[in-house]
């Protein structure tokens, strides 16, 4: 049987175009969408933070008395502030309120908002809790391990040291309002250092 070189090095260079062809096509889908959305691969962190708006001003209180979480709690007199990450306090183991009421935007980093899934994230300095419409809702299941699915994520609890209070607020649309109410705490407790701020508070969307 005859033998072209010609012919086969014809086919051959088709079929390693066409292969060449997909492996670019795929390695741009994947790079196109790491880039969009890099946090559907990461987990939330300062870098690589979800589409997001800052929530601010709050009405700020020192003190844990009296409490302060009620919707309808009347802090007309307190002091407005937009520095979130001004300390704030007497130092040692203190305590301190702030109050905002958040009404969903019509857009979210320049993403349009209505049906969206969406969160708030809190990051204090150095504990907090969230109340929601004056509502403390604990979702750790004791009868389950604290790793499963249920008890992973509790977004209303203490976070822990210096770590992010995230709450799943369902889908959303615009105008829509909520009440928020942060208590936050110095810390460590046993050896509380400075006074107590907000790194961040954020209305986000879920990637």
């Amino acid at each position: 049987m005859g033998y072209s070189s010609s012919t086969n090095l014809h086919a051959l260079s088709r079929r390693g175009f066409r292969r060449g062809f997909w492996l670019c096509a795929v390695w741009a889908l994947v790079a196109a969408c790491n880039s969009s959305y890099p946090d559907s691969l990461r987990p939330e962190s300062e870098d690589y933070p979800p589409p997001f708006v800052d929530i601010a001003p709050f009405r700020y209180r020192d003190g844990i008395e009296p409490v302060a979480k009620a919707a309808d709690f009347d802090d007309t007199s307190w002091e407005s502030v937009s520095d979130l990450q001004t300390s704030r306090g007497p130092g040692g183991v203190s305590f301190g309120w702030y109050r905002a009421t958040i009404i969903i935007p019509d857009q979210i980093a320049g993403i349009p908002s209505r049906g969206r899934l969406m969160q708030i994230s809190v990051l204090a300095d150095d504990y907090a809790e969230v109340y929601l419409d004056g509502t403390f809702a604990t979702r750790f299941e004791a009868e389950r391990s604290p790793r499963s699915n249920e008890n992973a994520n509790l977004g209303y609890e203490i976070a822990g040291f210096n770590k992010a209070n995230v709450i799943d607020l369902g889908r959303r649309n615009p105008g829509e309002s909520l009440t928020m109410a942060i208590l936050v705490a110095n810390g460590p407790l046993a050896e509380p250092q400075g006074g107590y701020f907000l790194r961040h508070a954020r209305l986000q969307l879920v990637p």
